[in-house]
């Protein structure tokens, strides 16, 4: 294995165990809290990225997407608003084949 390929796997490993770290923190009953992790879980993740999820005694998989929708009934409406900034957020890292002459119309709109 070479050393490039061995950073990748390193870099994979610690986004992994910090997004599981922070959907464990997503249970804390402070906003501030609740909305710091689903900014960072935006900022790391990728919408199908999966996080391991703790659902009483088992652990499940789901993806990071899912994990901000679920904030986004949060009762909390600073929470849910930044459940919706790290949906937009997760969605605009993720690559879209998009042919430039189709969209250069918005461009256009003041």
């Amino acid at each position: 294995m070479n050393r490039k390929c061995l950073g990748d796997w390193c870099e994979i490993l610690v986004s992994n165990r910090l997004l599981l770290f922070l959907t464990q923190l997503l249970r804390d009953s402070s906003h501030l809290v609740r909305c710091k992790c689903l900014e960072l879980i935006g900022a790391l993740g990728s919408p199908d990225h999966s996080v391991a999820a703790d659902v009483g005694q088992s652990q499940s998989s789901t993806s990071a997407l899912s994990v901000l929708g679920d904030f986004s009934r949060d009762p909390d409406g600073r929470v849910r608003t930044q459940s919706f900034q790290s949906m937009v957020c997760i969605s605009a890292v993720t690559p879209f084949n998009i042919d430039s002459e189709k969209t250069r119309w918005w461009k256009t709109i003041p």
